[in-house]
């Protein structure tokens, strides 16, 4: 195999960042709004916050750390 064949089966591909939403057992509802005047929850992911994956782990650990309460980091999925 040569040089230009190598590089060839070396081409990655970059995903896209993963849209999730957290989920809030102890409040049974995914997490809609958080801020230091309160927290609320919803029924539906639907309605819920947004986040891509990276941003909602680092907000799952503040909303611990802050709260006391545990936040699931779950995929959302879109169907278009």
């Amino acid at each position: 195999m040569n040089r230009q064949q190598s590089s060839a089966t070396k081409r990655t591909h970059k995903l896209q960042p993963q849209t999730t939403v957290l989920w809030i057992a102890a409040m049974r509802g995914y997490l809609e709004r958080y801020s230091p005047s309160g927290v609320s929850v919803v029924d539906t992911p639907d309605k819920a916050l947004h986040l891509h994956e990276d941003r909602a782990s680092v907000t799952a650990l503040n909303f611990k750390l802050r709260t006391g309460m545990s936040a699931a980091v779950r995929p959302y999925y879109t169907f278009q």
